[in-house]
């Protein structure tokens, strides 16, 4: 075993102390370095830290802001989805390339203009036309009628007016041309037959032939009616207006549009005269005797040469131009090709089964026909 050196306490104290004084020295030169730039701050920043720098302002004004409500083919949903996007300061990659002179986009004049009065009119109708289908389709016959008829008191456009015309024809096949009745409909009613009625009586109190009720209850035989029994009737009388523009006449029950025929009228020189008629009474007649004075020949119903028609109507001149004029009526032809046409001597002439048809219709003494130019 080595022997230890041995050393005085003194001198162990002595160098203990100058350790100490080493440490300390080599403790305030590190702090020295450590708290230094703290305090005077750097030059240069570490590369493993960089600092964010504030991006570049543009030199060009930004866009206006597009609403694509205002731009055609783009909707209000479309406007709604679209997301905001950020301001980057920079344009877009793929931004619309402009001018130095940047375009306003200006408003559509058409999407923020006003309807005018006759716009507003179609487009009432149009809703009007829209809700009467509806009650169409849902059986609500009688309301139909009502709207589409009021309609025909509105400024309607020559095609308005046709196809308003179109589903009132269509509707009178169902509410006035058939059988049924509608609990609803103040235009035609149920009518319990007393002791002692006829069908004349029952169409007088109604104002309408009696052929009309016949026709709608299936009866063959007028004197076969009885006491109890239910008929439809209509609340007339049914009223025409024809025009001679357009070589129409228009049937109306009271003030509710029925039916259009077509019809012919005078010739030149001719001409029929314009006013107010009224079914004369006692001047409805089934094909009567006819004598021709222009020619001086009398015709009879068996006659191939026939002129009148299946059926005679007679007017008399109320009010207008028809005032005082006689000989004038509505009736059928052998000439059909003549329809359409003025190429009679005065009178309406209208297709056979459609004369029949009105002859059914008019009531003498109530019914009146207007003609207009």
């Amino acid at each position: 075993m080595a022997a230890r050196r041995y050393t005085t306490y003194k001198s162990r104290k002595k160098k203990t102390g100058n350790l100490k004084y080493f440490v300390i020295a080599i403790l305030g030169i590190v702090a020295i370095f450590f708290f230094l730039p703290m305090f005077w701050g750097s030059d240069e920043q570490p590369e493993s830290q960089p600092q964010p720098q504030p991006p570049a302002q543009p030199e060009f004004p930004e866009p206006p802001i597009r609403s694509r409500a205002t731009l055609p083919g783009s909707s209000a949903a479309e406007s709604r989805n679209e997301q905001p996007q950020n301001n980057t300061g920079e344009p877009a990659a793929n931004a619309e390339k402009t001018d130095s002179s940047e375009e306003t986009l200006q408003p559509d004049p058409k999407a923020d203009k006003p309807l005018t009065e006759e716009q507003q009119i179609q487009k009432r109708i149009n809703e009007l036309m829209a809700d009467a289908n509806k009650d169409i389709e849902t059986g609500r016959i009688i309301a139909a009628r009502y709207k589409l008829s009021n309609l025909l008191y509105k400024q309607l456009d020559p095609h308005s007016e046709a196809a308003v015309k179109k589903h009132l024809e269509m509707l009178s096949d169902l509410w006035l041309f058939s059988g049924k009745t509608y609990e609803d409909d103040n235009l035609c009613t149920v009518y319990t037959v007393k002791s002692g009625d006829n069908l004349t009586r029952i169409g007088s109190i109604h104002n309408v032939p009696w052929e009309i009720i016949a026709e709608l209850n299936g009866i063959s035989r007028p004197e076969s009616i009885r006491v109890g029994q239910k008929l439809k009737v209509p609340q007339g009388p049914f009223h025409a207006i024809i025009n001679l523009s357009t070589m129409k006449m228009d049937l109306y029950l009271q003030q509710t549009y029925v039916k259009t025929y077509e019809i012919g009228s005078g010739e030149p020189g001719r001409e029929t005269p314009t006013g107010m008629w009224i079914v004369k009474k006692g001047g409805k007649m089934i094909k009567p005797d006819w004598y021709d004075e222009e020619i001086n020949k009398s015709f009879t119903a068996k006659d191939p040469e026939y002129p009148l028609g299946e059926r005679w109507i007679e007017l008399e001149g109320q009010s207008g131009n028809a005032v005082g004029r006689k000989g004038f009526a509505i009736h059928g032809t052998n000439e059909p090709e003549t329809i359409g046409t003025q190429s009679s001597r005065g009178c309406i002439r209208m297709f056979n089964p459609d004369v029949i048809e009105v002859y059914r219709l008019l009531e003498p003494g109530r019914s009146q026909v207007q003609v207009v130019d």
